[in-house]
């Protein structure tokens, strides 16, 4: 949280973390906390947050959690879309874990995506269910 100058801590919206400025609450909460332990000597590192988005446009669920973008050609990007349904899906996945997704229209199952992201869940054993869009195998 320090700048480049050490007696100046910066958080939220003017602080980057590994090259992006991430602009959510929880975020800027989850700096201030760090920023503050440090302020009064305190030596704590901000590991990161995972960013989550969650709302309620039109009717429609939506929500964005973690990394949204592909990487390189270790990421697996799984995308399914239904018109009729009006519901949207975009998954990255890296070595059986879930790095990050975008939904929309698909209710409960933002919550379950975001814990699955958050607590790194190993997604290996619903790998193919999740190929074909059955997001419900991850709501327990």
């Amino acid at each position: 949280m320090r700048t480049s100058d050490p007696a100046i801590l910066a958080v939220g919206d003017v602080a980057e973390y590994e090259g992006t400025v991430l602009g959510l609450w929880p975020t800027g909460v989850e700096q201030a906390e760090v920023a503050a332990e440090n302020a009064v000597g305190g030596s704590r590192r901000y590991g990161g947050t995972v960013p989550v988005t969650m709302l309620k446009v039109l009717g429609i669920d939506v929500m964005s959690c973690g990394r949204i973008e592909v990487r390189d050609d270790e990421d697996e990007l799984i995308v399914r879309e239904d018109e009729t349904a009006r519901t949207y899906m975009k998954l990255i996945v890296r070595d059986n874990y879930l790095e990050g997704a975008i939904l929309l229209g698909h209710g409960l199952a933002g919550t379950a995506i975001s814990t699955a992201v958050k607590d790194r869940h190993d997604v290996s054993q619903v790998l193919d269910q999740l190929r074909v869009g059955e997001l419900n195998v991850l709501i327990s």
